[in-house]
């Protein structure tokens, strides 16, 4: 029996070969973890901007919201702490300023400023 008639791949291919494969799943994963904590700061990003929205709407649908206040408001199961600021400019106009944030560090994840005209 001749030796060089067979076919096939030789140990040091096979071992070269595994290693370009572990070394594109080793990037893939680390591309598919990067991935999954953007979203997850996109998702507090979108839940912290409901809050601050919710928020505004409420300073401007009610006379008697217009003071400083804050409080916890819950979205998708997590706690954001959200901040009220009343800023009187001219006595005709107030800016109102909510600021949203992370109630574990404080981290601030959202900022909403807007002017009402006082009538």
């Amino acid at each position: 029996m001749d030796h060089k008639d067979q076919k096939g791949f030789t140990l040091i291919e096979i071992l070269v070969a595994i290693g370009v494969l572990a070394l594109i799943m080793g990037v893939s994963m680390q591309v598919f973890t990067l991935n999954s904590k953007s979203l997850g700061q996109v998702e507090e990003k979108l839940y912290s901007q409901f809050i601050a929205e919710n928020v505004m709407a409420s300073s401007f649908l009610f006379e008697d919201e217009l003071f400083n206040a804050s409080g916890i408001s819950k979205q998708a199961n997590k706690e954001f702490l959200w901040k009220r600021e009343i800023i009187s400019t001219d006595g005709k106009s107030i800016q109102i300023k909510i600021t949203v944030s992370n109630p574990d560090n404080l981290k601030k994840i959202y900022e909403l400023s807007s002017f009402k005209v006082l009538h």
